[in-house]
């Protein structure tokens, strides 16, 4: 699977009000999705077998369970947030022209540097990399 795959933000979104860190899972974030879990597993032994049991079943005091609720709130907004970014950062990615090796952002072509890091760059694409014999010698020298 491409990570660079568009990616959509409801079913993420979807995917972790099931299970929080289950849509970064299938976003490919496997850190994020492991804390989500790990956030989720922390708040629910904290809360108690109660507060599970209540947001399991969905029935009961809303209450007991509101830290479990608001732990998958919080990692289903993480979820659509991050597949947003990841979403536009590809787009961005696949822009025409040439990129930076160094920053990995567009360089504009008339340049033989990058502006945003300085990093020299490769000869722009339309030339050929023969230079041409009037100029070889610099303005004004004979």
């Amino acid at each position: 699977m491409n990570d660079r795959a568009v990616k959509h933000p409801l079913l993420a979104a979807l995917l972790s009000s099931l299970v929080a860190g289950l849509g970064q899972v299938y976003l490919r974030r496997w850190k994020r999705a492991f804390a989500w879990l790990a956030a989720f597993l922390g708040v629910g032994f904290l809360a108690g077998p109660g507060a599970i049991a209540t947001y399991l079943r969905g029935a009961g005091d809303v209450w007991t369970a509101a830290p479990l609720f608001v732990v998958t709130l919080l990692a289903t907004i993480d979820a659509y947030v991050v597949a947003r970014v990841q979403n536009r950062a590809s787009k961005r990615s696949e822009t025409p022209g040439r990129t930076c090796p160094n920053c990995r952002r567009a360089a504009d072509p008339s340049l033989d540097f990058c502006e945003w890091c300085a990093t020299e760059l490769d000869s722009p694409p339309e030339f050929d990399g023969e230079a041409d014999p009037s100029s070889a010698g610099g303005p004004g020298r004979d």
